[in-house]
């Protein structure tokens, strides 16, 4: 994984709570979650959750760095927590 990345991740000193909406590819259907941002880089952004979450398209209820929609790429479990990222 760390052969491929493209962008230097910068650590939260404190991760901000972030909620936001998806609409999943696989089923198209809506979710709620509500999560925290560890890590941000130039293209995109780390987050942590508790549940496991399908890739899909973003609606940030308070924007992140100016944007308000974005995509989520990838999650993975990582110790008791999911791993995942948004671009």
């Amino acid at each position: 994984m760390d052969g491929t990345r493209q962008d230097v991740r910068h650590k939260i000193a404190k991760p901000r709570e972030c909620h936001f909406c998806i609409i999943t590819f696989k089923e198209l259907s809506w979710q709620e979650h509500r999560t925290a941002i560890v890590d941000i880089s130039h293209k995109g952004a780390g987050i942590e959750s508790e549940n496991r979450m399908e890739a899909g398209f973003i609606w940030f209820l308070e924007p992140v760095g100016g944007f308000r929609g974005s995509v989520l790429m990838w999650t993975r479990k990582h110790g008791g927590i999911y791993r995942s990222g948004i671009r």
